[in-house]
C-alpha cells in the first residue's frame, strides 16, 4: 500500500473515531456518573492529540523512506486504538493488560523521542490480575511528557511499579524553557473516578526534582461496578 493512502486512512480513523466517541458518550450519559462523564470527556480530548503528533512522527518516517518503521509504528498505533475502543465502556481493566497498553504506548513515545526519553517497568507477575482504572497509567506517562522537557543531555525518566497494594507512576522533573499554566485537570479527574468506584483516595507528591502519583490496586470485591 503506498505509504500515504496510509497516512489517509489514519487521518479517517481519526475522524471514525471522533464519532465513535461522540456517539458512545450520548448513549452512556444518562446511566454513567458525573465523574465518569468528565474522565470519559477528558480521554476524548487526549486521543486526538495523541493521534495528531502520531501522525506528524508517520509522516516523518515516510519522508524519511524508513519503510519497516513505519509499518512497525502502524500496528502499534492500531494497537492501541483497539485497546481504547476495548476498555472504552469498562470501568476496569488488569494492571497486566494496562500494561500491555501502555509498552505499545510509550513504543510510540520513544519514536517521537528517539533521545531523552527513558521508561522503566518494574511490575511483580503476582500483581498483573489486580485492576485499574483504564487507560490511567497511559493518563500519567502523558502527563510526564506534556510538563517536561525531553533532553538528550538530561532525559526524562519515567517509572513504574507496584508493591501489590499500588502502583505508582514516578519521573524526575526536567523543567520546559517556556510552561503553559497546569490545572491538574486530568488528575483532579482521575481522582473523582477512582473515589467513585472504590471510595479510594489518588496520591499524587511533587518533590523538587521528582513527581509521583500512586493509584491503588483494586479487585472486583473491593470496587463499585455500576
Amino acid at each position: 500500500m503506498n505509504p500515504y493512502a496510509v497516512i489517509f486512512l489514519l487521518a479517517l480513523l481519526y475522524f471514525v473515531t471522533l464519532l465513535y466517541f461522540w456517539v458512545a458518550g450520548r448513549r452512556g450519559r444518562q446511566s454513567v456518573s458525573k465523574a465518569r462523564r468528565q474522565y470519559l470527556n477528558l480521554k476524548q480530548q487526549v486521543n486526538p492529540h495523541f493521534l495528531f503528533n502520531s501522525l506528524n512522527v508517520l509522516d516523518g518516517l515516510v519522508l524519511k523512506g524508513e519503510k519497516e518503521e513505519a509499518s512497525r509504528y502502524i500496528h502499534q498505533l492500531s494497537g492501541v486504538y483497539r485497546y481504547m475502543l476495548k476498555t472504552e465502556g469498562q470501568q476496569l481493566t488488569s494492571l497486566k493488560e494496562e500494561l500491555s497498553f501502555l509498552r505499545m504506548y510509550t513504543d510510540l513515545l520513544h519514536v517521537r523521542f528517539p533521545e531523552g526519553f527513558i521508561t522503566e517497568f518494574n511490575i511483580p507477575y503476582e500483581d498483573y490480575d489486580m485492576q485499574v482504572i483504564p487507560c490511567s497509567l497511559q493518563l500519567l506517562v502523558e502527563n510526564a511528557v506534556k510538563h517536561n522537557a525531553v533532553l538528550a543531555g538530561n532525559p526524562l525518566t519515567v517509572t513504574v511499579y507496584s508493591d501489590g497494594y499500588s502502583v505508582y507512576v514516578t519521573n524526575n522533573i526536567v523543567p520546559k524553557k517556556s510552561t503553559s499554566p497546569s490545572h491538574g485537570v486530568g488528575l483532579e479527574y482521575l481522582r473523582k473516578q477512582y473515589w467513585d468506584i472504590c471510595r479510594r483516595e489518588i496520591e499524587v507528591f511533587k518533590g523538587t526534582d521528582q513527581f509521583r502519583v500512586r493509584l491503588p490496586l483494586l479487585t472486583y470485591n473491593t470496587a463499585y461496578i455500576t
